[in-house]
C-alpha cells in the first residue's frame, strides 16, 4: 500500500496491515485498495458460471460458505477461491 503526505507528492511505504477505527479487526490491502471482500449470489453464480439456485444448493449443503447480513446471504471472495481451488486439486 502507498500512502502520499500532502506537503509533498513522495510515496511511502505503509507498514503493512493498519488497524482499523474499530480497533477490533486488522483492515486488509483488500478491504484498503477498495476490493470487494462479500459477493451476492448473482454475482458468485457469474464468476463460478452457475445459475442462482446451484449456489443455493452449494451454499445449503455447506459446500460453499456464507454469511448473512440481514436478510441477505454473501459469499466471501477467499471462500469462493477456496472452493474452485478444492475442486481443482480433488480429480486426481
Amino acid at each position: 500500500m502507498r500512502l502520499t503526505t500532502d506537503t509533498e507528492s513522495n510515496e511511502i511505504d505503509a507498514p503493512g496491515p493498519e488497524v482499523c477505527n474499530y480497533g477490533r479487526h486488522v483492515c486488509t490491502d483488500a478491504g484498503v485498495q477498495g476490493q470487494k471482500l462479500l459477493v451476492t449470489v448473482v454475482e458468485a453464480s457469474e464468476v463460478l458460471g452457475v445459475s442462482r439456485s446451484v449456489v443455493y444448493e452449494l451454499m445449503n449443503s455447506a459446500r460453499l460458505p456464507s454469511v448473512s447480513i440481514g436478510r441477505s446471504r454473501r459469499i466471501r471472495v477467499k471462500d469462493l477461491e477456496d472452493f474452485v481451488f478444492a475442486l481443482t486439486t480433488s480429480r486426481v
